[in-house]
């Protein structure tokens, strides 16, 4: 079976054919129709369009010579997964009824990893050809990849807009003197800032200039648990109460802070959750690939690469133990009756190693990323 490939949220656009046994081309007639579903068996289908009869959100299915199927954005926002896609012909000289054409495998994939699942594909040779097994498991091992990675940054490296509070702890735990202050409604006792510092480390690299901060400051803010907390007067202004500490521009103009730094003229409140920023930080999709002319990320996404391609050839190989198309390492011995043979087992364990951590190799590419703020009180 072949794969088609699909991101959610994403329109798609595809050609399909109808041939009959010598390989021609069977052009459906007027009182013909073919149709298309995306789903499980024995579970209701996720898609289904069928010619002359577009979806309510437009996806359409226009017969013919080649009959072209159009999948709309809208239509294709159901849970990312393995699926079946079955192309169905509904012959009516033929005994008025459906028959199947062709039965694919069709992957959805949420878009934002670090990594691509045709990348992954392409460097386990399954690119043209995938089963639906085979698809499960590299999309698992992407998965475990891609935490693992993050884990060993600290942080998630794909350019998002998070919104967190800090301090995480309290900075001067040790004899801290009250103040009181005051927010729009009451007055309350709060911890001197005391040693707290003018500097504040954020989680996420690198932070971005492409969308403005936000940041409040509410000494009572608890986590923006309490009614009223964080209101419009802790709103604080970047540039004049606070700045990050940028230290270049990309390639679209736009500042941008590797280290996570935000400095003040004041001293940074010490009580935890007491302020509130909402940021823009990581890296783009070309930045991660090396396509950027100014940041270049590649490292990590190679790194994501290996330990996911690592994590699938141990399921393909060791798992189900399948060696056809998946030798890891140097075959120690053959035999061609029934062929067989058996592969060194040092080979093995530099391959695979802890299949739960990271290699040298991929801790050594991450190494320059890695937030070491919160490696270290993080």
């Amino acid at each position: 079976m072949t794969l088609i490939l699909a991101y959610r949220n994403r329109g798609i656009t595809r050609n399909l054919q109808v041939l009959d046994a010598n390989g021609a081309v069977i052009t459906p007639g007027v009182n013909d129709k073919v149709r298309v579903s995306i789903g499980r068996e024995e579970e209701t289908a996720k898609f289904t369009v069928t010619s002359g009869t577009p979806t309510a959100n437009g996806s359409s299915l226009t017969k013919g010579a080649t009959n072209v199927l159009r999948i709309d954005a809208s239509d294709l926002n159901f849970d990312a997964g393995i699926y079946s896609f079955i192309f169905d012909y509904y012959d009516h000289a033929d005994a008025a009824e459906w028959k199947n054409v062709s039965r694919e495998v069709f992957s959805l994939q949420s878009s934002g990893g670090i990594l691509d699942i045709s990348e992954v594909l392409l460097e386990l040779g399954l690119a043209a050809t995938v089963s639906e097994t085979e698809m499960a498991i590299v999309q698992q091992s992407i998965r475990r990849a891609e935490a693992s990675v993050k884990k060993h940054l600290r942080y998630d490296p794909v350019i998002r807009t998070r919104t967190e509070f800090y301090p995480l702890m309290y900075v001067n735990p040790g004899n801290v003197q009250k103040v009181w202050d005051a927010n729009d409604t009451e007055a309350f006792l709060r911890n001197a800032s005391g040693s707290s510092g003018t500097e504040l480390l954020v989680q996420h690299l690198p932070v971005r200039a492409s969308t403005p901060m936000q940041l409040w400051i509410d000494y009572d803010g608890r986590n923006g648990t309490r009614v009223g907390s964080f209101g419009a007067s802790t709103l604080k202004v970047e540039g004049t109460d606070f700045w990050p500490n940028y230290d270049g521009v990309d390639s679209d103009g736009y500042s941008f802070c590797r280290d996570g730094l935000l400095r003040s003229g004041g001293l940074w409140p010490s009580e935890p959750g007491a302020v509130k920023i909402t940021y823009t930080a990581g890296y783009t999709a070309e930045e991660l690939r090396g396509q950027d002319l100014v940041v270049d990320a590649a490292s990590i996404l190679d790194a994501a690469l290996i330990e996911a391609v690592r994590r699938a050839k141990h399921a393909l190989i060791i798992n189900q133990k399948s060696k056809v198309g998946f030798v890891a390492g140097a075959i120690s011995s053959e035999s061609f009756g029934s062929y067989s043979y058996s592969v060194d087992g040092s080979a093995l364990k530099s391959l695979f190693g802890s299949i739960n951590g990271l290699t040298a190799e991929s801790m050594s590419l991450l190494s320059e990323y890695v937030n070491w703020g919160f490696a270290i009180g993080g």
